[in-house]
């Protein structure tokens, strides 16, 4: 029985929103689910379920229980294309490629490689532990239980990039993490999703340093901007599945310098970020009402419009 031109109605008024729900779900990162932007390709026969996926959309958004014949339907009907990366949703399961790996001075000196630069648009992020170097000198606890404290921070960070397009590098305490955005991407929902992740490691790495001894850490910040910056590569001339990568750029000083600013703060942003973000109840942007010290090189204009980043958890 064909679908009922009621219900067609309903899905295709609706078809945005469920389009944007699927590619929420895939954010969930799980990689029997398509992926949600950046380097990528599709695997055959290894099917993950899209009819599943639809009926839960359906379902949800439009409040409808659609039989199978009335899914395929329905799926015919969508625009399935994936607003990260511009990929067409289909059976088969989308896996990410390698990242590439931070330049090695040391390893580009034994290996002959093209080094190249491209400008891309991206978000960047710089995050460490507050107070850290202090919290070492003066800690009481005993070098066993400071390395379980890294070790279980170290494992945050792993988290933090399982299953993910980005790219980042460990700098000591904190980390330095980019996002490179495609031109066909809708930059609201992808930022929408990067923030909440970066959020939920915040979170995770506060909990870790909450339950550590006395003194400890002041806390875990993390700070986002947005820019177009260099993606510096170097490519094995052998092998080209080798690749070693960098970013430089303004917003990529600006991220890094801002960590010295409102260090209470776990989770700030540029004015960029948060023009981009479209504005959903669980995600606040909050002015800052502290006046900004001056950091050379980084135009005060974009200190004085830092906002405050918070979360509230969907469920």
């Amino acid at each position: 029985m064909p679908l009922s031109e009621k219900h067609l109605e309903t899905i295709q008024k609706h078809s945005e929103s469920i389009r944007k729900y699927i590619y929420e779900r895939c954010n969930v990162c799980d990689l029997d689910m398509p992926w949600d932007g950046g380097d990528a390709e599709w695997i055959y026969g290894e099917p993950w379920d899209l009819d599943e996926t639809v009926h839960e959309a359906v379902s949800e958004v439009c409040a409808l229980e659609l039989e199978p014949d009335d899914l395929r339907e329905a799926i015919r009907e969508l625009d399935l294309t994936c607003p990260g990366c511009g990929n067409q949703w289909e059976s088969g399961t989308l896996v990410a490629l390698e990242s590439a790996d931070p330049i090695d001075l040391e390893y580009l000196a034994e290996n002959k490689h093209k080094i190249d630069a491209v400008q891309v648009s991206a978000l960047i992020g710089f995050a460490d532990i507050s107070g850290f170097s202090e919290w070492m000198q003066r800690s009481v606890l005993s070098d066993m239980e400071r390395k379980g404290l890294m070790s279980e921070v170290i494992r945050e960070f792993v988290k933090f990039k399982a299953s993910t397009p980005y790219y980042v590098k460990l700098l000591g305490d904190g980390l330095m993490f980019v996002h490179k955005i495609a031109e066909k991407s809708e930059k609201g929902v992808v930022i929408n999703n990067f923030l909440e992740r970066v959020h939920d490691l915040v979170v995770n790495v506060e909990d870790i340093i909450s339950k550590t001894a006395t003194p400890r850490p002041k806390g875990f910040r993390a700070r986002v901007t947005y820019g177009e910056v260099f993606e510096i590569s170097a490519t094995d001339i052998l092998d080209k599945s080798k690749r070693q990568t960098d970013y430089i750029g303004y917003a990529v000083n600006l991220a890094a310098r801002l960590l010295s600013v409102e260090e209470t703060i776990p989770l700030l942003c540029t004015e960029r970020v948060a023009e981009l973000c479209p504005r959903v109840p669980h995600i606040e942007f909050l002015d800052l009402a502290a006046s900004m010290p001056c950091l050379k090189g980084i135009d005060k204009e974009d200190l004085l419009a830092l906002k405050q980043v918070r979360v509230v958890p969907m469920f």
